[in-house]
C-alpha cells in the first residue's frame, strides 16, 4: 500500500477474459449425485477429524441415500415405439428401391422341350460323329481346339 501511495506503482493493464477461460464456456459445472456429495462431505469429515485430533466418525453415521430407480415403459409404449420404428423404416426402405417397384420384371420363359423324334435324330447324328472320330483316329468331337 506504501508503494501506491508513493506514487510508485505500476499500473497493470486490464484484460477482458476471452470466454474459452470463462466457467461458462464449455458444457458448465457438472452436477454430482446425491450419494457422491455424501461421499465427499464424509470424506472430509474424516480429513479434519484427523487434523483436530479427534476420534474419526464412524462410516455409519454417514447418511445413506436411497439409488435413483429407473423408470420402466409400460408394454403399450414399447409397441407404440416398435409400431412407429417399423413405419419409420418401411418409409425409408420405400425411398430406397423406386427403380425395382417401378420397372415390372420380365416374364421367365419356359424352356421349350424337343419333340421325340428330334431328339432321336439328334442322337443318330451325334454318335456318327463318334463313330467317324474313333475311325480317323482324330480328337473327339467335344475336344476344345
Amino acid at each position: 500500500m506504501t508503494a501506491i501511495f508513493a506514487g510508485n506503482a505500476v499500473p497493470t493493464p486490464v484484460v477482458a477474459p476471452t470466454p474459452e477461460k470463462t466457467k461458462s464456456a464449455g458444457k458448465g459445472r457438472r452436477k454430482l449425485s446425491a450419494q457422491a456429495l455424501a461421499n465427499i462431505r464424509a470424506a472430509q469429515k474424516e480429513r479434519w477429524a484427523k487434523v483436530k485430533g479427534q476420534k474419526e466418525p464412524s462410516k455409519a453415521a454417514a447418511p445413506k441415500v436411497a439409488a435413483k430407480t429407473t423408470r420402466k415403459l409400460s408394454p403399450q409404449a414399447l409397441a407404440n415405439i416398435r409400431a412407429a420404428q417399423k413405419k419409420r423404416w418401411a418409409k425409408v426402405e420405400k425411398q430406397n428401391t423406386p427403380a425395382k417397384a417401378a420397372a415390372p420384371e420380365a416374364p421367365v420363359k419356359k424352356k421349350r422341350k424337343l419333340a421325340p423324334e428330334v431328339r432321336a435324330k439328334l442322337a443318330a447324328a451325334m454318335k456318327a460323329r463318334w463313330e467317324a472320330a474313333k475311325k480317323s483316329g482324330g480328337p473327339a468331337p467335344t475336344a476344345k481346339k
